[in-house]
This record gives C-alpha cells, structure tokens and sequence, in this order.
C-alpha cells in the first residue's frame, strides 16, 4: 500500500468537496486518495492516533456542518410550508417529530462526523 500524505491542501480540497454535499469516500477519491488510503485515514480518524488526525476530524465536522446549514437555509428560503414542517421536526424532533413523514430519516448517516470526540 501506498503510504499517505496528507497535507494541508488536500484537507482544504477534501473539506471543499464535502462542503458541497459530497460524501468522504468521494471526496477523498476526488482528492486523488486510493481505495486503500481512504481505510487506512478513516482508521487513523476513529484512533485519534496524532494530533494532525483530530484537527482533521474537527475540520471535516466543520465542513459537513458548514453543508448542512447551506442546505437548511436553502429549504428554510425555499421549501414552503413542507419546508418550515422538515425544518421544525429537525430542530424540535421531540415536539415535531409527527410532521415528518415516516420514510423520511433526518440521522445524519456519517458516524465519525457526529461524534462528540
């Protein structure tokens, strides 16, 4: 396996990429990171080995809450009163939860990026 280099630039091009909406996995391929290299940063990520791998948690935390306030904006702006319901049951989802339809799964599906570390 290819031994990994991340550098400042590619968290800046990776956070980029998920800022935008997309996942970790794409943004990393994008980046340029191997299938491979991509396993080994996401186990260095649940480790916490080093410093540099909690400041790199920290900042694709930030960049993946940076896209998910774009896009509440976006539906707060722009989705009507089916919008106010999604973003009422989001915010309050003990008070509101009934206004979600039952398919509709609000969880954010990124594990590592939801964690309290």
């Amino acid at each position: 396996m290819e031994e990994i280099a991340i550098t400042s630039e590619i968290v800046s091009e990776l956070c980029g990429y998920i800022r935008i909406g997309a996942s970790f996995n794409t943004a990393a391929l994008a980046c340029g990171l191997s299938e491979d290299q991509i396993l080994e940063v996401l186990q260095n990520l649940e480790n916490l080995s080093d410093e540099f791998y909690k400041e790199f948690l920290h900042d694709l935390k930030k960049a993946q809450s940076q896209f998910e306030v774009i896009q509440l904006m976006k539906v707060s702006a722009e989705g009507g009163a089916k919008g106010a319901q999604w973003l009422l049951a989001r915010a309050e989802s003990g008070k509101y939860k009934k206004l979600l339809p039952k398919k509709d799964k609000t969880e954010d599906v990124w594990g590592l990026l939801n964690s309290d570390e």
